[in-house]
């Protein structure tokens, strides 16, 4: 695995656990079922990726940098955002920011480690893509 490849998959990994971070705290607060489920669908799709990517990395002999701070700034940001709103909107806001930040920083990666190939050039764009379309299915809970 070349080091393009190493550190698009370190993206992936580190974008879907502080996505997976993230939403672990939003739904300890969501008092709308339908709105938990949304997050718990997400929830899925980034400790699948994250563990892909994971996986990957390990196969090829690289253990991910771990980011023991990230549940830590995940937790506290949840808990500031949500003292004074815990509304599904203001959630689902929160969760657009953050997808929106996901998706700046996986298509700059993109963009930076263009010969990146095979699976880590895969998985980044399936999670920009998920990203993108997260975005879109939390329009109506504004």
């Amino acid at each position: 695995m070349t080091e393009t490849e190493t550190g698009l998959l370190e993206t992936v990994c580190n974008t879907a656990e502080m996505g997976g971070h993230t939403l672990k705290h939003l739904l300890s607060q969501s008092r709308d079922p339908a709105f938990s489920d949304v997050i718990r669908r997400q929830q899925r799709a980034y400790a699948k990726t994250a563990s892909e990517a994971r996986k990957k990395l390990a196969q090829a002999g690289i253990a991910p940098k771990p980011t023991p701070v990230t549940d830590a700034m995940a937790a506290l940001g949840v808990r500031l955002n949500t003292m004074i709103d815990a509304s599904s909107s203001h959630m689902a806001q929160m969760m657009i920011e953050g997808s929106t930040m996901g998706v700046v920083t996986l298509q700059r990666q993109l963009n930076i480690h263009s010969d990146a190939g095979g699976e880590a050039k895969r998985m980044a764009k399936e999670l920009l893509q998920f990203e993108e379309k997260s975005i879109e299915g939390l329009k109506p809970y504004l």
